[in-house]
């Protein structure tokens, strides 16, 4: 505490708020709790609306015969260390972080209750320009040659909007598979041999030897025929076809959009039934949009 009684910047958590006596409560690692005001609220630019279990806020403190005042406090937005949070706040004059990875994932803005990344999908970092796509799939391919891969290209736009990683780990309640060096969404190996795969067991291989639609047993119809087996494999030979991480042809466009489910309690397993006069939850995600990918798979010489 310096000699004017008031203390330097420290985190505190929210405990409570009164609104009808306009005042409440924080705490931290110093002091059990410390008393603010809804002018100060004002004064700071914080709605009651961010006072919630989840709120957490960097605040001065003063003390006298009371007790403990909060005198200066300010909402915290990005969670992440000091230092790091000044460079990227709105309040502090943002500088853009480039690697929209690192901007969507490690700069994720918290939003009162929830973390939220329209500031991330509005943000300039979204045009990706300093990002040097063409180079990246121009050394995709130096690579192929250089492996002596013989090798197919394959340009694709996706008819409409484009979702890959929905369900990845991640601080949101949805994600999306993004280059964690280039920051740029593309699409994995694995991602498409699987899709693929699974294409081809549902068009070749559904039914069975009477004609009877089978898709339960297709699968293992498919690990009968030899051609499949040398593309895809089996648990005991690797496929020979080497299939390649898909990456942004052109540039890029992410847009959000939003699943609508109407029926919570019954998916929660509440033991309602599905109804449509549930309150409707938005849940919202990230897409690619009008954005072409070059798409590279191959087989090695010495294996034909």
């Amino acid at each position: 505490m310096d000699n004017k009684g008031k203390t330097k910047k420290q985190v505190a958590w929210f405990v409570s708020y009164n609104k009808n006596k306009g005042f409440g409560f924080l705490k931290n690692e110093n002091y059990n709790k410390i008393y603010f005001n809804k002018e100060i609220l004002h004064e700071n630019k914080i709605k009651e609306k961010m006072l919630n279990v989840n709120a957490i806020f960097e605040i001065t403190v003063g003390e006298n015969e009371r007790g403990v005042n909060a005198e200066e406090i300010t909402y915290i937005r990005y969670r992440m260390p000091q230092d790091t949070r000044i460079l990227v706040e709105k309040e502090h004059n943002e500088q853009e972080v480039d690697n929209f990875y690192l901007r969507l994932n490690k700069a994720a803005c918290f939003n009162i209750d929830r973390f939220d990344f329209a500031g991330a999908v509005k943000s300039k970092s979204m045009e990706f320009k300093k990002v040097p796509i063409e180079s990246l799939v121009n050394r995709q391919l130096l690579y192929l040659k250089d492996m002596g891969i013989l090798y197919q290209k394959i340009d694709f736009v996706p008819q409409w909007r484009l979702v890959v990683g929905l369900g990845h780990e991640s601080v949101y309640e949805t994600s999306m598979t993004l280059h964690h060096i280039y920051g740029i969404p593309y699409i994995p190996a694995q991602t498409i041999k699987g899709v693929l795969r699974n294409f081809i067991i549902n068009q070749l291989f559904a039914e069975n030897e009477e004609g009877i639609l089978d898709l339960k047993n297709a699968e293992k119809r498919a690990l009968t025929d030899l051609g499949f087996k040398y593309i895809f494999g089996d648990e005991k030979q690797q496929g020979k076809v080497m299939f390649f991480d898909a990456y942004p042809a052109s540039g890029i466009k992410i847009e959000a959009d939003i699943m609508n489910p109407h029926y919570g309690p019954y998916y929660r397993g509440e033991g309602k039934y599905p109804g449509d006069y549930y309150d409707p939850v938005p849940v919202a995600f990230l897409t690619v949009k009008e954005t072409k990918f070059r798409m590279y798979f191959g087989i090695k010489k010495k294996m034909m």
